[in-house]
């Protein structure tokens, strides 16, 4: 939830002050933001639920039960979010309530979705995976914490429903996220990196894309998310980060639709310099057998364990996909056909 700073009651009680009247033409701007946060919430649960109703869809199903559950969480969360504008004395405490329940549920599931991503391109390695743990352990208490600690409140004197943001509990979930995305960022570039220079196909450029970018957007986003909380003190632009960070979450995540499209395409391009024809595995062969070299195998284990990565974050059809037989008894082939 957010909190712009009031000196006097952040020193007396520990707390941060939220409220204060905005303009009407303020509350439209927040209004039409919200809006299109919704909009893209809606079309993501229709393009998933149609995604897991298709025969391929097993792989995808953690990966869209995560994004549904995101998206469903944006909806009430905007929902309660836009509703706070209009809280009264008898629903301020649990108007406030519930909508920080489903902020945390938001920010949460938006995180579990970049462990998942991580953990994928990782190719399901145990310390990402317990990192992992650990992070979405410690995300978990601190949520429950600012649940218990923060609280809405009717000011009499003021006539305005007042959120009390807990500082401690505010920074610690801040925080939370802050190393969630950072981890996801770090994995995300040094797992990928090994996938460049490729000259099979050009997945490796789009896996790095799909997961660093993605990666750098959110840090980026959360980072100004956390100076704006503790720097501003208009509380219209309070509101206005949380919400462009609230559409910039939605959006990233239900890019994945994007995404999957530009791996299915990259499976069947290869990179130029590698010599190879649209719809054919290049290899390189010895000068004296014609079998492929060391260096062929080698960019073919890349390729076999990018497509066992991809198929793990559930994003590629398994229809995509058939085993390679074993070139090595074909001495005098120099190409590997796709099928």
């Amino acid at each position: 939830m957010p909190n712009s700073t009031s000196a006097s009651d952040a020193n007396n009680t520990g707390e941060n002050l939220i409220g204060g009247a905005m303009p009407l033409e303020q509350l439209i701007i927040l209004g039409i933001i919200s809006g299109l946060s919704l909009e893209i919430s809606f079309s993501g649960i229709i393009s998933v639920t149609q995604r897991l109703l298709t025969p391929t869809a097993e792989s995808f199903r953690l990966c869209g039960t995560i994004m549904i559950l995101f998206n469903i969480f944006c909806i009430v969360y905007q929902s309660l979010f836009n509703w706070g504008y209009f809280l009264n004395q008898h629903n301020c405490e649990v108007g406030n309530l519930w909508a920080n329940i489903a902020s945390h549920l938001f920010y949460f599931t938006f995180g579990c979705f970049l462990l998942f991503k991580a953990y994928s391109v990782s190719h399901d390695a145990k310390w990402v995976k317990l990192c992992s743990l650990l992070i979405i352990i410690n995300r978990i208490v601190w949520g429950v914490l600012d649940i218990w600690k923060s609280y809405g409140a009717w000011d009499a004197s003021l006539d305005q429903c007042i959120y009390y943001q807990n500082r401690i509990t505010g920074v610690g979930y801040f925080l939370a996220d802050l190393i969630s995305d950072i981890f996801c960022t770090l994995v995300s570039i040094a797992c990928s990196y090994k996938f460049l220079n490729s000259d099979i196909t050009k997945i490796g450029e789009v896996i790095i894309s799909e997961n660093v970018i993605r990666s750098i957007i959110v840090l980026a986003t959360t980072s100004y998310e956390i100076y704006a909380t503790w720097t501003f003190t208009d509380p219209f632009l309070c509101w206005l980060a949380y919400i462009l960070q609230t559409w910039v979450f939605t959006r990233v995540l239900n890019c994945e639709f994007f995404w999957i499209q530009e791996r299915q395409l990259s499976i069947y391009s290869p990179v130029e310099a590698g010599g190879g024809s649209k719809g054919q595995l290049a290899t390189t062969t010895t000068p004296t057998t014609g079998a492929p070299s060391a260096n062929s195998s080698g960019r073919r284990s890349i390729i076999v364990s990018v497509i066992s990565s991809v198929r793990k974050s559930s994003v590629i059809d398994s229809r995509l996909y058939t085993r390679e037989s074993n070139s090595s008894s074909k001495s005098s082939s120099n190409g590997i056909n796709r099928k």
